[in-house]
């Protein structure tokens, strides 16, 4: 049974690191569950959003694996994050 993955960035920061054919690839590893707001989801947001979730996604400015949100999500077994740097 493939995972369940909630990808917490806000739409244009996954337009900037997810190219279409990395999506097709996320999406061929599980269950993919995209965060449809422009903006960064709260703690209390995003602990509901990956609630059901195995993996997570996050980068900058998006929550971090709090105890709050760990405890919500007891599924949850790897956070992963995604970010992009010309440095």
């Amino acid at each position: 049974m493939k995972p369940t993955i909630g990808v917490l960035l806000p739409t244009d920061l996954q337009a900037q690191l997810f190219s279409d054919n990395q999506r097709a690839i996320l999406h061929s590893l599980g269950e993919v569950r995209w965060n449809e707001r422009a903006e960064h989801l709260t703690e209390e947001e995003a602990a509901a959003f990956l609630q059901d979730c195995e993996i997570a996604v996050g980068s900058w400015g998006t929550p971090i694996p709090s105890a709050k949100i760990l405890d919500a999500c007891p599924k949850l077994r790897l956070w992963e994050h995604a970010a992009g740097s010309v440095k």
